[in-house]
């Protein structure tokens, strides 16, 4: 059976060379917010068939804010996962 903690240190390894920004910009706002932005308006759409402009401008404001928020502290946590496990 493999050791999980070697596993983790390898993928975040690899993971923490792209940093800290290209991180929380690709996971965070473009695959949390934007894509869950694209997401609530495709439903949103089909379900009423018109799009309330407030809405629009608030998941496109809030959901990659979020993400941001989300994932830059999961950076953190890794970070300090990481670090524990180096030693």
């Amino acid at each position: 059976m493999e050791n999980p903690n070697g596993r983790f240190l390898l993928k975040w390894a690899s993971t923490r060379k792209l940093g800290r920004q290209r991180y929380v910009f690709r996971n965070g706002f473009i695959g949390f917010g934007i894509t869950l932005t694209v997401l609530f308006t495709l439903v949103e759409f089909v379900t009423r068939g018109s799009l309330e402009m407030s809405y629009l401008i608030s998941r496109v404001v809030l959901l990659p804010t979020l993400g941001i928020i989300i994932f830059s502290n999961q950076w953190d946590s890794q970070e300090k996962k990481y670090n524990r496990l180096q030693v």
